[in-house]
């Protein structure tokens, strides 16, 4: 995986989200893969469950079975897992943990600036992945 695709207005609702919320916020990215790049069509958010949503999140079971399966009726995969945190964009602990059950590329949003990075889990350890935008 070298990049991941989106278009501006796609990546910008959970952004903007982010930014006005305390709470962490889930999204998933549902889309196409390439040989080296995923291509983001559609963003859809879930209610963060966790027992304190200030600082993890834990997606609602219910919500994310509904995604994806909307997502397989449209053609659509998931592609890239969304969340956003009040730190640097970089993967805390608990998200190194759930990578390695959930193998897709992780985009983080520091919830204090809007700032943004994607990485995956690769051989044990976490590589960048670049993010393009496109109109």
């Amino acid at each position: 995986m070298e990049r991941i695709v989106f278009k501006k207005s796609i990546l910008n609702r959970p952004v903007e989200e982010s930014i006005s919320s305390p709470l962490e916020k889930i999204y998933i990215g549902l889309g196409y893969k390439g040989n080296s790049e995923v291509l983001v069509e559609v963003v859809e958010e879930c209610p963060n469950i966790a027992e304190n949503p200030y600082v993890s999140f834990k997606a609602d079971p219910i919500c994310l079975y509904n995604v994806l399966t909307r997502s397989e009726r449209r053609g659509l995969q998931l592609v890239v897992l969304i969340h956003s945190h009040p730190a640097s964009p970089k993967p805390s602990y608990l998200d190194l943990e759930g990578m390695k059950t959930w193998r897709y590329p992780w985009l983080i949003i520091d919830s204090r600036s809007g700032e943004y990075a994607a990485w995956i889990l690769v051989d044990g350890g976490v590589k960048r992945v670049e993010v393009v935008l496109v109109n």
